[in-house]
């Protein structure tokens, strides 16, 4: 339901909403997985809003939000978000999301995971066709390096 009311929302509405669940978040108001269940839908139809202003703060609360959750949910919900959005046939502003999405998911893996999971991933963005993409990547393989053991 959430969802179905932001969707025709002005912008201003998007941003109170996406703050709102960083405080939800960042006050642990409610359980990881309850937020998952309740919330992350929303989270994830914000990031796809076509204002990219909108879309950039739903990838704030994506990103506090991944700080939040445990290995199961992201395992489950958040890595398929990260590669689908990863992929050369997606705008770039979702590959950029997908290389903070990554950098964030990298710091709660172990380095097996990580070099399974996400490092494929991850080169390919370091070698997207857009500049933007490649230089968002680079900033984040300090977080890969450093789950790696490195």
């Amino acid at each position: 339901k959430i969802c179905d009311m932001l969707d025709a929302s002005p912008s201003e509405i998007h941003f109170a909403s996406a703050s709102a669940f960083r405080s939800i978040v960042n006050e642990n108001l409610i359980a990881p997985h309850l937020f998952a269940k309740l919330c992350l839908g929303a989270v994830l139809t914000g990031l796809e809003n076509k204002d990219t202003a909108v879309s950039k703060e739903w990838l704030k609360t994506l990103i506090v939000a991944i700080g939040y959750f445990p290995k199961d949910i992201l395992k489950r919900d958040m890595l398929g978000v990260a590669l689908a959005k990863g992929q050369l046939s997606q705008p770039v502003l979702a590959r950029l999301a997908s290389c903070e999405i990554l950098g964030k998911i990298a710091t709660k893996f172990d380095s097996f995971w990580i070099k399974k999971e996400l490092f494929g991933l991850a080169t390919s963005l370091c070698q997207d066709v857009d500049y933007d993409v490649r230089a968002c990547m680079c900033r984040q393989l300090k977080s890969i390096a450093k789950g790696l053991g490195w």
